[in-house]
């Protein structure tokens, strides 16, 4: 996701000419795309080539990279995935009608949420086993079928929450089955951050280059860097996700890893009445203190809203988080709180410490306690 958070040798360009579907090709004319020399590196291994309708990305070999140990990780190439550009309700729908039965689906998305409440979704990308898709939403706005189409099958995502958010704003998807692979690697893992970067390099031996990440993903064509980036960051959840769920089972904590994961969907689903779930470690707080957490959240959300602004200008979670942890009594003390979580604070506090500390109040109606 948009939110986060060297070369090698690339083979030799070609020198292949397409229609105008992808971005920078003009509509009814021939375009000499990009030669692949330009194209950042998507992997130790894997290079881009570009042809009618599709963007071609050797990867690794999927069998090997599922089984590669930690200690030494491998990539072996293996014939070209297909990646499509989709910008048509008719080439959306001949590629979800070609996807295999029941098989898990990698996901990722970008999104622009610099100053408005409601994050602009402006990519969408899909891997199965040999092929990606990039899906334009700014030229397909109404994606009601591939919510459809994804709502039931198992979604695979790297830290879901932000992603999951953003898919039920601007499609109305709720997804049914969910496997995070950050989940996955904390369950294996004592390190406290588990980014899609460190996990590609220790487990497949795949260099990701985050470079683009705050990019304009609005803007239109894409560039070249962009593309590679949209690509990567999808292409090997399949590999991963796969040597993380054997590791679980091996280990005896994929149903643990499971629960979470669907813990996670819940939490999702409950967001804009019970913001508090959105946090992961909500059982650290009390009946009470969860209630107080509630408030100051729903009232933001209201606010940021009301606004269109995002959620953290108004009030940042950590400092929500901080407030019913150490119930501070002055604004002197909320600053000092903002100050050493390096966070933005509101101007005038006076009706938060309020809220805070109000013995009951109607934003505590239809209150869920985590349990």
């Amino acid at each position: 996701p948009s939110s986060s958070s060297e070369a090698t040798g690339l083979g030799s360009p070609l020198n292949q000419t397409a229609t105008g579907s992808l971005p920078g090709a003009t509509p009814g004319r021939l375009v000499r795309h990009t030669p692949i020399q330009a194209l950042p590196r998507i992997s130790t291994h894997a290079t881009i080539r570009l042809r009618k309708d599709c963007i071609r990305v050797p990867s690794l070999d999927w069998n090997l990279a599922m089984q590669t140990s930690v200690e030494s990780p491998q990539a072996q190439t293996q014939p070209s995935v297909d990646c499509c550009w989709l910008d048509s309700h008719v080439q959306l729908d001949d590629w979800l009608a070609t996807l295999p039965a029941e098989s898990p689906i990698a996901l990722d998305t970008e999104f622009i949420r610099r100053d408005t409440w409601r994050a602009k979704l402006a990519l969408i990308q899909l891997a199965v086993p040999g092929r990606v898709a990039l899906i334009d939403p700014v030229a397909i706005p109404a994606l009601d079928r591939l919510a459809r189409a994804l709502a039931d099958r198992e979604l695979i995502l790297h830290s879901a929450s932000e992603d999951l958010e953003v898919l039920e704003q601007n499609l109305g998807l709720r997804p049914q089955q969910l496997f995070d692979t950050q989940i996955a690697a904390q369950f294996l893992s004592t390190a406290p951050a588990t980014s899609l970067k460190s996990l590609l390099e220790q487990r497949l031996g795949v260099e990701l280059d985050k470079g683009e990440s705050r990019s304009d993903w609005l803007k239109r064509p894409l560039s070249p860097a962009q593309l590679s980036y949209a690509v990567a960051d999808v292409l090997h959840l399949l590999p991963l996700a796969e040597q993380l769920r054997r590791e679980l089972e091996a280990r005896g904590l994929l149903a643990a890893a499971r629960e979470e994961c669907a813990r996670l969907l819940a939490r999702s689903g409950r967001a804009e009445t019970q913001p508090q779930q959105r946090y992961r470690r909500l059982d650290l707080l009390d009946a009470g203190q969860q209630r107080k957490l509630r408030r100051l959240l729903l009232r933001r959300d209201e606010i940021a809203q009301a606004r269109d602004r995002p959620r953290g200008w108004i009030l940042d979670n950590a400092l929500a988080w901080a407030m019913v942890e150490s119930l501070p009594s002055s604004a002197s003390e909320v600053q000092s709180l903002a100050r050493s979580r390096q966070v933005n604070c509101p101007r005038d506090l006076q009706p938060w410490l309020a809220l805070l500390h109000a013995d009951s109040h109607p934003l505590d109606a239809a209150f869920e306690a985590a349990p």
